[in-house]
């Protein structure tokens, strides 16, 4: 699509498709991205934005939340408490005996992602 601003100046919009198309484009053409973007008329910045914009997008989908409803933790509560207490960096959870392992294994894998210490 495109759009005219005014009589000498008109922006092309591109859909998410054809910006998918000339990224792929881009990574196999055999020259250089300014060359690429020179010869179909692109400048080069937005092109790198789509890329940046596409990476958020799938770093969005990709981002998981476990939710957890917990009472607050004390000291009192987890000696008090069954179950086996976990210490993550400055996060200290008690895991109860009842916890599902499929649930612990999510919740070890999103904290292993995130480089949590």
């Amino acid at each position: 699509m495109e759009i005219v601003i005014r009589p000498d100046r008109t922006i092309k919009v591109y859909s998410k498709e054809e910006k998918l198309q000339l990224i792929a484009e881009s990574k196999t053409c055999g020259t250089t991205l300014k060359k690429f973007c020179e010869a179909r008329g692109i400048s080069r910045f937005t092109v790198n934005n789509w890329k940046q914009m596409l990476k958020r997008e799938e770093a969005k989908k990709q981002s998981v939340f476990i939710p957890i409803a917990t009472p607050m933790v004390t000291p009192e509560r987890i000696k008090a408490a069954s179950g086996i207490p976990l210490r993550i960096g400055q996060y200290q959870i008690l895991v109860p005996d009842d916890f599902q392992s499929s649930t612990m294994k999510r919740l070890l894998n999103l904290l292993e992602a995130r480089n949590v210490h």
